[in-house]
């Protein structure tokens, strides 16, 4: 969160807001992480386990508990053009699928909960601070 929080001081007028997203099967200190976010006022995406989820979501409605990235990843094979690599992401794949995706999303988890929720994942609220209203 400093490294971020530095960038945005950094920016001047060009960026008003930062956002962080962070896969809670990374973490290890995500409290601290999102404490250091909270006093930074950095908005925080949690998903847990991982990323991979709310790219998921935007094909099925997947509630089954996630015990990591590696646990995901057929899924989203299945459900991905090619073989799904994190690395080569196309975000045009999921532009038509974002509004399910967030619809699905929110009923993982209450919101910031998603810590303790497996599986769940935050990203919707930045996809509609990005996208626009639900």
């Amino acid at each position: 969160m400093e490294y971020t929080a530095k960038l945005l001081g950094k920016s001047g007028d060009e960026y008003d807001k930062a956002r962080c997203v962070l896969d809670v099967d990374d973490f290890t200190d995500i409290d601290q992480a999102v404490a250091a976010a909270g006093r930074h006022e950095i908005s925080v995406a949690l998903s847990n386990p991982c990323f991979g989820l709310w790219l998921l979501l935007h094909f099925t409605d997947h509630r089954r508990h996630v015990s990591s990235y590696d646990h995901l990843k057929p899924y989203l094979d299945r459900h991905m053009p090619g073989d799904y690599s994190k690395t080569r992401l196309d975000f045009r794949t999921y532009e038509e699928a974002w509004r399910e995706a967030v619809r699905r999303a929110r009923r993982l988890a209450p919101e910031g909960k998603e810590k303790e929720v497996n599986p769940s994942t935050g990203m919707w609220r930045l996809a509609l601070a990005v996208g626009g209203p639900e």
